[in-house]
């Protein structure tokens, strides 16, 4: 009985070994060149000339809306629209900066709207840049 308990170590021993041997072969095997798919994500770059001090009119900032956020040829955009409901026209400065969820400022852009009393106008920006996925459009000031 000895023997064969010991031809059964024995033989057990050896199926481990014969399959660690065949996992470590297939777990550093080099894949074929010819089926491999490698896809290097664009890098992402935090903006250099993002603006430091950006005004804004919390009274006018009521006036300024944004409705869409999103990619653009080359980077991204983000528009609006501005409602005047005062009596006389005004000039808007709108400022958006692109940031990562990390706020991290990709790009950034202004735009001059001219409003007159009591109308609306679109307004819209874009800036050409790596986008982060995602990337989050921030009204940052109005003035």
């Amino acid at each position: 009985m000895p023997n064969i308990a010991r031809w059964r170590h024995l033989a057990l021993a050896l199926g481990l070994a014969v399959a660690a041997v065949a996992c470590l072969s297939a777990c550093t095997a080099t894949p074929n060149p010819t089926t491999a798919t490698a896809t290097a994500a664009p890098k992402v770059v935090g903006a250099t000339d993002a603006p430091t001090i950006v005004p804004n009119d919390p009274d006018l900032r009521k006036d300024v809306t944004m409705t869409s956020c999103g990619a653009a040829k080359g980077g991204w955009q983000a528009g609006g629209k501005i409602v005047n409901h005062s009596s006389t026209a005004r000039g808007y400065h709108v400022e958006v900066f692109f940031t990562s969820l990390e706020t991290t400022v990709l790009g950034s852009g202004l735009v001059r709207v001219h409003v007159d009393a009591g109308a609306s106008k679109a307004w819209k920006i874009e800036d050409k840049f790596t986008p982060a996925k995602p990337t989050v459009c921030v009204v940052t000031g109005v003035s």
